[in-house]
């Protein structure tokens, strides 16, 4: 029998077994039960299924902003907190910013509040996941950064996660390359475009010359 209870706030998965032994007559004698704890594997397999259901939805996402927004909100699915956002680098610049193509209710992670932008970019420079814990009154007291290749950083409210050990470090890793993957292709397929765009257009021109 598998169940789940509520311990201190918090849902617990358990797993109990029984066991009957019998005496000369065949009859029931005792019985023996047990009970595990199997909380950590029920949250692996809700972690792996919003992994795969993200990865999915990035291969569906078509636009630059459908892609970053599934990235923010599956993001924040997948470690179950309330608050995500994704930074953009800027090659002009040089500077790590909230993405344009969200709107500013969509920013719920401010660089005001985290005023953490050297570490945030130290993380982006390195493109390893990484616990940040900003050094500013009011900010969170630790957010999960992840690098999104050369596109810019996931950025994630890590109060609310109750620590984030090994295991989600690992899958931030897996989800930063999937989020990353997904970038590079959009900009490919819009490169793609804008070359058949040309192309086409180069084709008019050439037919209205051979038309004079």
């Amino acid at each position: 029998i598998t169940y789940r209870i509520v311990l201190d706030g918090r849902t617990k998965w358990l797993r109990g077994r029984t066991g009957t032994t019998l005496d000369a007559g065949g009859k029931p004698k005792t019985s023996i039960g047990v009970v595990k704890d199997i909380t950590d594997q029920k949250e692996r397999e809700r972690e792996l299924r919003s992994l795969n259901e993200t990865t999915r939805k990035l291969l569906r996402a078509d636009s630059r902003g459908e892609i970053l927004r599934t990235a923010r909100d599956n993001a924040a699915e997948l470690f179950g907190v309330s608050t995500a956002d994704v930074r953009g680098f800027e090659p002009e610049t040089g500077c790590l910013r909230p993405m344009p193509c969200l709107t500013r209710n969509d920013r719920l992670l401010t660089t005001e509040r985290i005023a953490a932008g050297r570490q945030i970019w130290s993380v982006f420079e390195n493109g390893e996941p990484q616990i940040v814990v900003p050094e500013c009154e009011g900010a969170p007291a630790a957010v999960l950064v992840v690098p999104l290749g050369d596109h810019g950083v996931l950025v994630v409210d890590a109060d609310e996660t109750g620590g984030i050990g090994s295991r989600r470090l690992e899958l931030a890793g897996v989800l930063s390359s999937a989020i990353a993957a997904a970038l590079d292709r959009g900009e490919r397929n819009r490169a793609l475009e804008a070359k058949t765009e040309m192309l086409g257009e180069r084709a008019e021109q050439l037919e209205y010359v051979n038309d004079l």
